[in-house]
C-alpha cells in the first residue's frame, strides 16, 4: 500500500475577489502535476478575515 501525503495549504483573506486567487493557485497545481500524483492530497484551508482593510463588515465569502 502506498503512503498518502496530505498537505494543507492555508489562505487568510479579506479580499472580495479571493475566488480568483484560489482558482489561479488550483490551475498552477494542475499545471505542475501536483493533482495527478495519487500519493498526494492537497487540502486548501481558507480563513476569511472580514475586518480586513477595505472590506465591508456585511460582506460574505459567497457574495458575488
Amino acid at each position: 500500500m502506498k503512503k498518502i501525503h496530505k498537505i494543507g495549504i492555508g489562505f487568510v483573506t479579506g479580499r472580495k475577489q479571493f475566488q480568483r486567487v484560489l482558482k489561479t493557485n488550483i490551475y498552477n497545481w494542475l499545471d505542475g502535476g501536483l493533482t495527478a500524483n495519487e500519493r498526494l492530497q492537497l487540502i486548501p484551508i481558507i480563513t476569511v478575515k472580514t475586518a480586513h482593510k477595505g472590506v465591508d463588515d456585511d460582506w460574505s465569502p459567497t457574495e458575488k
